[in-house]
């Protein structure tokens, strides 16, 4: 089925402003616990991935994580299920390829910016990340970009 007429290039814009806010409202969030529980294990760039690990799956637990800080449950949701669906349906249904560039560097310099509750920076780097997946997404899609999100 098709999403309100939406092609891929909606798909993206949306997913940059979801990955932004959302770590927008994780820095925000009051409970400093909270924002070091959660980004600790993101602090340090681990070493180059296991090759039984996927790193799509890895991807979607810190994004997860940084949702998880967002005070506002019907915000985590409605934000997060656009970044959980955009990789998997992308490598499933289009034939992307899993992972345009390693994120845990990005991954490392948002965590920090986030447990340290510096919001400007948090949305900035999140953004920048995110902006960097969809240029490698663009790439590979080219025209097809501009072809109408079709779900299965």
């Amino acid at each position: 089925f098709q999403v309100a007429g939406a092609t891929y290039e909606d798909l993206f814009g949306a997913w940059i402003f979801a990955e932004s806010a959302l770590a927008e409202a994780a820095a925000q969030n009051p409970d400093l616990e909270a924002r070091r529980l959660a980004m600790n294990p993101y602090l340090e760039v681990p070493p180059p991935p296991d090759e039984d690990l996927d790193p799509v799956l890895e991807g979607i637990l810190f994004h997860a994580a940084v949702a998880s800080l967002a005070r506002n449950p019907v915000l985590r949701l409605m934000l997060h299920s656009i970044a959980s669906v955009v990789a998997p349906h992308l490598i499933e249904h289009l034939g992307v390829k899993v992972v345009p560039h390693d994120s845990s560097e990005d991954h490392a310099e948002i965590a920090k910016a986030i447990r340290a509750g510096h919001v400007p920076r948090s949305k900035e780097l999140a953004g920048a990340h995110t902006r960097r997946l969809v240029t490698a997404y663009r790439v590979e899609l080219g025209d097809r970009m501009n072809q109408l999100i079709d779900w299965r």
